[in-house]
């Protein structure tokens, strides 16, 4: 075991830190014992003290700043280096930042009041006219245009291959595999908040 000695008010705590995990050193490369999916990357120096039951691992030596995992699972990921990894972009991602615009113009509680001015001049006029009427409409035309743009972004994603393009099922079959084999029911079901974002209309 690597012994790392600090003085006070001498010693950069950052370097010794990096002394202490060694960019050389050795890493273990952590997978899902049942469906091989990559899970994370640990330091340590005691191999033993590696949860076995649900994960099984590879030890890599690798220098962090330069070379990175691809993500691959245990049998078909590699080391890759950094200006060479793929910039992963996901579906979740694009939609949050689409439904962030529309917020920002019109939020939650201006959208309601919208709306139930509408329904209030609805019930008031058998002709729907109005300026409620019309920043309803405004409104609508403003979302619709932003979810034809999240549709465009997201097919640009997907035909850019300088981008990995990844969906929403893909991120949850993902964390179901980094799950599998009884991990889930031991971390518990609040690991599985991407299920929650499955709608695919959530936001387009």
């Amino acid at each position: 075991m690597n012994t790392v000695t600090y003085t006070h008010g001498k010693d950069s705590i950052i370097d010794k830190i990096d002394e202490l995990l060694d960019k050389d050193r050795p890493k273990l490369l952590v997978f899902n014992k049942e469906s091989d999916e990559f899970c994370g990357v640990i330091i340590t120096n005691n191999e033993d003290e590696v949860d076995t039951t649900y994960y099984k691992h590879k030890k890599v030596k690798f220098d962090s700043d330069k070379q990175v995992w691809d993500g691959g699972n245990f049998k078909e990921g590699k080391l890759v280096d950094i200006d060479k990894v793929v910039v992963e972009i996901s579906e979740e991602t694009v939609n949050q930042q689409t439904n962030a615009t529309i917020v920002d113009k019109y939020p939650w509680f201006k959208q309601s009041n919208i709306m139930v001015n509408v329904l209030e001049a609805l019930i008031k006029k058998a002709k729907i006219k109005g300026e409620a009427v019309d920043e309803f409409n405004a409104m609508k035309d403003y979302i619709d245009t932003r979810r034809d743009l999240n549709e465009r972004y997201k097919n640009a994603y997907i035909q850019d291959d300088s981008f990995k393009y990844v969906t929403i099922q893909e991120e949850s079959n993902a964390l179901n595999r980094r799950l599998a084999g009884g991990l889930h029911e031991k971390i518990g079901a609040k690991a599985q908040v991407i299920e929650a974002t499955l709608k695919e209309n959530n936001a387009s």
